[in-house]
């Protein structure tokens, strides 16, 4: 969804599988197995490119040349059908089994396969990724990728690819590639169009089934007021004892996970940003999710988070708070600064709509109030076309987004005066997952808690262990005034 929040008690793998779905947008979206070639047409069955039927090239030619004389709001030309088999060939990925299995060990920060399967099992560690649309059509599509690390390391990796799409779903992807395009853009072309043209539409193809992965991911781990404070230290380290990594072959280097390594890599490049991007950025600071930075600095942390080079070449982090001439390092200010800061820096300097961020408990740190606050903010964030995922243990975080799901429900006209009514979001682009412990076997259940209809809340077990701990106090109170009446 959306805005995914992940709960439930301690050990149970909520960032465990954080961690699996930043790999996976990492697989996706950088290693770009989507990215059709003409050696993929080749590999499709076809030894030369001149040896494509002369009926499909035909087909293609006639097909786009019928798109470029199109309107822009025109009813888009069904694809072919030879042209889509050709194109759905890229769809099957076995190839890059490796590619995905060395980019999981490498967020999880693990040496080999086996490292990932629970410890004491002799079971495989799995995943599935499966992306189906039925009734359309009159017809089911599916395409499902499974992957299976293993004690030895033969790993598989399985890709099913229908032969056929209903023709809505493919056409609907043609259309919106080519209007990303520019359909105009074809129309200079007609009688030059042949099989390149393929390579585009293929890659927005698998790109569209397997979205939002396929878009850029960001981490934010639990562990980051401390990165904020010691980053500088940490990478100085790690350079120092890569260069004497040869004098102490009984000492090995300590293995980062990779969602640390990228977390200290982001805020070290910060500076290094090309300038075309720091002008995107200029150009873009009115952009919904950039004005929630700035709301953030105001309503939490009243002041302003700023970097800038020091003598080592790293960014300095600092704070200035509001009416004062100079800024503080980073680590002179409060931990709720610290662990809020690179949020507004993620925000204002890198990432954009269509992205996902992942925060590890937002909660961290913070008076309940200012969790409240912050969740509004990220409700505001997930409207504006950020995708979030948050892991949390606090009760205020599902209380304040069970409010703010709620208010959705309200009219406009009627939300006067309620906090955070600017806030509301639509309950379908919320999931909230609870994650619970089972003994046999022995692991954690992932199940859906539904938005409750009858008290509108995401309910969880914090009311009983808020009962308990009152009941606790009532039987101890109790019990000292009987002792003394004795």
């Amino acid at each position: 969804r959306p805005l995914t929040v992940f709960v439930g008690p301690s050990n149970t793998g909520k960032s465990y599988m954080a961690i699996l779905i930043y790999a996976l947008h990492k697989f996706f979206s950088e290693v770009e197995p989507f990215e059709f070639t003409l050696s993929d047409i080749e590999a499709s069955g076809i030894t030369d490119i001149s040896d494509i039927p002369e009926t499909i090239l035909k087909d293609m030619g006639v097909w786009l040349e019928q798109s470029a004389r199109i309107s822009e709001s025109g009813p888009f030309p069904a694809v072919p059908e030879s042209v889509e088999s050709l194109a759905l060939s890229s769809l099957d990925i076995s190839e890059y089994g490796d590619d995905f299995i060395f980019e999981t060990l490498r967020c999880f920060g693990k040496d080999t396969p086996q490292q990932l399967t629970r410890h004491g099992s002799g079971s495989e560690a799995g995943i599935s990724i499966k992306s189906s649309v039925s009734e359309v059509s009159n017809a089911t599509w599916s395409l499902e990728y499974k992957i299976a690390m293993q004690e030895r390391l033969d790993n598989v990796f399985h890709s099913k690819v229908p032969k056929t799409l209903p023709a809505e779903i493919i056409n609907r992807v043609a259309r919106a590639h080519y209007s990303r395009q520019g359909i105009s853009r074809l129309r200079g072309r007609i009688g030059y169009l042949g099989v390149e043209e393929l390579i585009p539409l293929a890659t927005a193809i698998g790109e569209e089934f397997t979205a939002p992965l396929s878009n850029p991911v960001h981490y934010l781990p639990a562990d980051r007021t401390g990165i904020m404070h010691a980053h500088q230290v940490v990478v100085a380290s790690l350079i120092a004892g890569a260069s004497r990594a040869g004098l102490r072959r009984n000492d090995p280097l300590p293995v980062l996970s990779g969602v640390l390594a990228d977390f200290l890599e982001s805020l070290i490049t910060l500076n290094e940003r090309p300038r075309r991007l720091r002008r995107l950025e200029r150009e873009t600071r009115d952009f919904p999710h950039r004005k929630a930075a700035n709301r953030i600095e105001k309503k939490m942390l009243a002041g302003g988070v700023q970097f800038a080079k020091s003598p080592t070449g790293y960014p300095e982090f600092r704070y200035r708070p509001n009416g004062w001439k100079d800024a503080l390092p980073l680590m002179s200010a409060s931990s709720m600064v610290s662990e809020v800061a690179p949020v507004v820096l993620y925000l204002r300097h890198v990432v954009s709509p269509g992205d996902t961020l992942i925060i590890e408990e937002p909660e961290s740190h913070l008076h309940p109030a200012m969790q409240i606050e912050f969740i509004r903010q990220l409700a505001a964030v997930t409207r504006a076309g950020v995708r979030v995922i948050l892991t949390t243990h606090s009760e205020w975080v599902l209380d304040e987004l069970s409010n703010l799901t709620l208010l959705s429900q309200l009219e406009e006209s009627r939300r006067d005066g309620i906090p955070g009514a600017d806030f509301a979001i639509d309950p379908k682009s919320v999931g909230v997952w609870l994650f619970r412990p089972k003994k046999r076997p022995k692991g954690s259940v992932v199940e859906e808690i539904p938005f409750g209809d009858e008290y509108g809340r995401y309910s969880e077990d914090y009311t009983d262990i808020a009962l308990d701990s009152s009941n606790s106090h009532t039987d101890i109170f109790n019990r000292i005034q009987e002792a003394k009446g004795e």
